[in-house]
């Protein structure tokens, strides 16, 4: 399968130099896939919740699907991410041993098993905004 998945720099997402990305399979902040390779590669994982290490997930799914990630200049792609604080240590065990078995996940989590209750949804010219309730989080999170 060839395709690729463009990804989008904030200067927070370079290391010290600002010139280079702080690892090579960086995948954060905004993607735009088509509609196929979000196919391909499930979906995000519904195990994460909240931040850190979801778009670690993500970008091995990309590569082990062999699609390509492609990054734009970023004098044509950036955008300024929003602060948020970062999450705890402590919860950074629970996170790496899901990273761990991302792999084995990724055919059983994530699109073909998201549950979700549609509350509302509004189409404007530009965008559909949907409004949807996921419930809890998993237990294991």
């Amino acid at each position: 399968m060839t395709g690729e998945v463009k990804t989008f720099m904030t200067k927070e997402h370079l290391v010290q130099n600002k010139t280079r990305l702080a690892y090579s399979i960086l995948v954060g902040g905004v993607l735009n896939f088509k509609v196929e390779h979000f196919q391909i590669v499930n979906g995000y994982s519904n195990l994460y919740w909240g931040w850190g290490a979801e778009d670690d997930d993500m970008a091995y799914r990309i590569l082990n699907k062999r699609l390509k990630i492609i990054r734009p200049p970023a004098g044509v792609a950036r955008y300024k991410m929003v602060r948020h604080q970062k999450r705890k240590p402590a919860s950074w065990a629970k996170r790496s041993k899901l990273l761990r078995t991302g792999r084995k996940r990724a055919k059983f989590d994530g699109l073909n098993n998201v549950k979700y209750k549609l509350i509302f949804s509004h189409e404007d010219a530009l965008f559909t905004h949907f409004m949807v309730d996921i419930g809890p989080a998993p237990k294991m999170i």
